[in-house]
C-alpha cells in the first residue's frame, strides 16, 4: 500500500554574514543567502530576495538585505534579515577602534529591536528608535573597552557574538564660563580696575584656569573694552570667547566750598559792584573742570540777598552745581542839596510865590526827590520863613535836614509921618500906638517919604501915592490880616467902645492929590467935623505906594 504524507515542514534562509561590523561611512558587505529543507529529497530550495531596509545613522544611508527560502512544497521560512554595527571612529589593522570623540556603536535592520550590548562583560542598555530601526550605545569617558553585540540571527534562534577593543582619545576643548559684568565708574582718569572671575571645565583635565587679556584687576580705560580668553586642557584642546567691560563716568565734579558773601555797603547805581572768587570743581576724570556763575563776578547786585548759582561741568558731561548768597545793604542816606537863602519882595498881601530847587542823589537809589516845607511855588508871607527839607531814598534812609530861609520884604521903606503927624511906637499889628489929636473939619497935612528897598532909591512920583482916611472898622475890613500876622483884634484902640461910631460920609477923607517937595510927600486932608458926644471915634490915616501889598504908613487920630 502506498502512502503519501504531505511536506508542511517549514525550510530555513541563512544570511552570511547575518551581522557585519563595520566603521562608519564604510560599505555593508553583500551577504549570501542558503536555503535549507528539513525533510530529504523533497527537491531544490531556493532563496527569494525582499525589499531591502534602509538605515540612516551619522549623514550616512545602510542598505541591508532581507530574503526568504521556500521548498518545492511552497513552504517558506522566516525572513533572514541582515544586521550591520556601526562603530564611529577609525578601525585599525587588529581589528580595533580608534575613536577621535567618544564612540558610538549602532545595530540596525529588522532584528535590531533585540540588539543587546555589554561593555567589558557587563551588560550595557542601549536605545532604540523604531522609526530609524537602530539600537545605540554611546561611550564618552577616554579608555579600552571591549564591546559586546548580541543581535538575534534568523528565525530569531541564532546567536551572533563579536567583541572589539575600542581606543577613546581627548578631543573635546573644556567648557569656557565668561562673566557678564556690569558698568564700572570710573575711578581716576585712567578709568577704572576692574575684577572679573571666569572659569573653565573639561571633562578629562577639571577644572582649567583660563588666560584672559586685559587680566582682571587690570585698569580698564572709559569706553567698552573687549576681553579675550582661552582655556587648554591637558590633551591641548583650546576653547575661547570674549566679553565686554565698560567703563562709565557718571559722577559729576565736586566744589570747593563756597561761603556766602556781605553784607556789602551799596556802592553804586542799583546797588554795589561785587567781585568774587569762583569756587572751584574737580572731578574724578576730568580733573580740575571750568566753572561758570551766574551773576557774574563784577556784576551789580541789587540791595537783599541775590543767590548765585555755578556750575561745572566735565567732559562725560555730568554737570555739579554750587550756589551762594551775596547780600548787599544799603544804610548809607541821600546827600542833599538845597538853594542858598533867598531874599525877595512881596508881590501880594500875602507876601510872595517862591520856587526854589533843592536835589538829593543817592549812591544806590540815583535822583531822589526831596521834601520840602514849604513847598516850591507856595506863597511866602512877609518876613522870614524857614524851609526845611529832607529826601529818603529807596531803602528808606533818611538825610540830615537841610534848611535855608526865605525872606519876603516889603518892596517900599516908608519914613514919617512928620510933623503935625506924629509917629510913635507900633504895636505887633503895625498900628502906630500914638494917638494924635487933630482939628475936626480942619485940612490937616500928612508928610511923608517912600524908598525902593531894593535900589535903595527915594520915590518921587506922586502918581504912585495912594493915601485914605477911613475908621478903624472900615480899615480892618481892609486889611483883615497884615502880611505875616494873625486876624486884626475887632477893637477900638483909642475910643471907648461903648460910645456910638461914627461913619464916614461918602468921598470924606479920600485924597485926589499927593504934592512932593522938598524930599518928602504933602497932602492936606479934610477931616471930618468933630462928632457930638457920645459920639466918639477913632481914625486911621495910611499911606502907601500903590501897588505895595502892604498897608505902608499907619497913624491912629481922634478929632478934638
Amino acid at each position: 500500500m502506498l502512502v503519501v504524507q504531505k511536506d508542511t515542514r517549514t525550510p530555513t534562509a541563512t544570511l552570511a554574514p547575518a551581522l557585519s561590523v563595520i566603521a562608519a561611512g564604510d560599505p555593508v558587505p553583500a551577504p549570501t543567502c542558503a536555503a535549507t529543507d528539513p525533510v530529504p529529497g523533497s527537491g531544490a530550495t531556493r532563496c527569494t530576495q525582499l525589499a531591502s531596509t534602509t538605515v540612516s545613522v551619522g549623514g550616512h544611508g545602510y542598505t541591508l538585505d532581507n530574503e526568504t527560502a521556500a521548498d518545492v512544497a511552497g513552504n517558506t521560512s522566516s525572513v533572514a534579515s541582515q544586521t550591520v554595527v556601526i562603530v564611529s571612529g577609525t578601525k585599525n589593522s587588529d581589528g580595533s577602534f580608534s575613536a577621535a570623540n567618544g564612540v558610538t556603536v549602532v545595530a540596525g535592520g529588522e532584528l535590531y529591536a533585540g540588539a543587546a550590548f555589554t561593555v567589558n562583560g557587563t551588560s550595557a542598555p542601549g536605545t532604540t528608535d523604531g522609526s530609524a530601526k537602530t539600537n545605540t550605545l554611546s561611550l564618552s569617558t577616554p579608555g579600552t573597552y571591549v564591546i559586546g553585540v548580541t543581535v538575534p540571527g534568523s528565525g530569531g534562534t541564532a546567536n551572533v557574538t563579536i567583541a572589539f577593543t575600542v581606543n577613546v582619545v581627548d578631543t573635546v576643548p573644556p567648557v569656557l564660563t565668561l562673566p557678564a559684568p556690569g558698568p564700572a565708574e570710573a575711578s581716576s582718569p585712567a578709568g577704572a580696575v576692574v575684577i572679573f572671575v571666569a572659569t573653565a571645565t573639561d571633562t578629562v583635565s577639571g577644572p582649567v584656569t583660563p588666560v584672559c587679556t586685559p587680566p582682571s584687576g587690570a585698569t580698564f580705560a572709559l569706553g567698552t573694552t573687549t576681553v579675550n580668553c582661552s582655556a587648554r586642557d591637558a590633551a591641548g584642546n583650546v576653547s575661547s570667547g570674549s566679553f565686554a567691560v565698560t567703563v562709565r563716568d557718571t559722577t559729576a565734579p565736586v566744589f570747593s566750598a563756597a561761603p556766602n558773601i556781605g553784607p556789602i555797603e551799596g556802592n553804586t547805581l542799583g546797588g554795589a559792584t561785587v567781585s568774587y572768587v569762583k569756587p572751584s570743581a574737580t572731578d574724578t576724570v576730568s580733573g580740575s573742570v571750568p566753572v561758570t556763575c551766574s551773576p557774574a563776578s563784577g556784576s551789580v547786585f541789587a540791595v537783599g540777598a541775590t543767590t548765585v548759582t555755578c556750575t561745572a561741568t566735565d567732559g562725560a558731561l555730568n554737570t555739579a552745581t554750587k550756589t551762594f548768597q551775596v547780600t548787599v545793604r544799603d544804610t548809607t542816606p541821600p546827600s542833599l542839596t538845597v538853594s542858598a537863602n533867598i531874599t525877595t519882595t512881596a508881590t501880594s498881601a500875602t507876601g510872595a510865590v517862591v520856587s526854589y530847587v533843592a536835589t538829593a542823589t543817592d549812591i544806590v537809589s540815583g535822583s531822589v526827590a526831596p521834601v520840602c516845607t514849604p513847598p516850591s511855588g507856595a506863597t511866602f508871607a512877609l518876613g522870614t520863613t524857614t524851609v526845611a527839607c529832607t529826601a529818603t531814598d529807596g531803602a528808606g534812609n533818611i538825610s540830615t535836614s537841610k534848611s535855608f530861609t526865605v525872606t519876603v520884604l516889603q518892596p517900599y521903606r516908608y519914613n514919617g509921618f512928620f510933623s503935625p503927624i506924629n509917629m510913635g511906637a507900633v504895636d505887633s499889628y503895625g498900628l502906630n500906638l500914638t494917638v494924635n489929636s487933630v482939628n475936626g473939619g480942619r485940612n490937616v497935612p500928612f508928610k511923608w517919604e517912600a524908598f525902593d528897598k531894593a535900589t535903595g532909591a527915594e520915590i518921587t512920583d506922586p502918581a504912585r501915592v495912594e493915601i485914605q482916611f477911613m475908621t478903624y472898622a472900615q480899615f480892618r475890613g481892609l486889611f483883615p490880616t497884615l502880611p505875616g500876622k494873625t486876624p486884626l483884634p475887632d477893637r477900638n484902640v483909642c475910643a471907648d467902645p461903648t460910645r456910638v461910631v461914627v461913619p464916614i460920609s461918602g468921598g470924606t477923607g479920600q485924597t485926589t492929590s499927593v504934592k512932593f517937595s522938598s524930599g518928602q510927600f504933602n497932602v492936606g486932608v479934610q477931616v471930618p467935623a468933630k462928632p457930638s458926644l457920645p459920639t466918639w471915634n477913632c481914625y486911621v490915616g495910611w499911606t502907601r505906594i500903590i501897588g505895595d501889598p502892604s498897608p505902608g504908613l499907619l497913624t491912629l487920630f481922634t478929632l478934638t
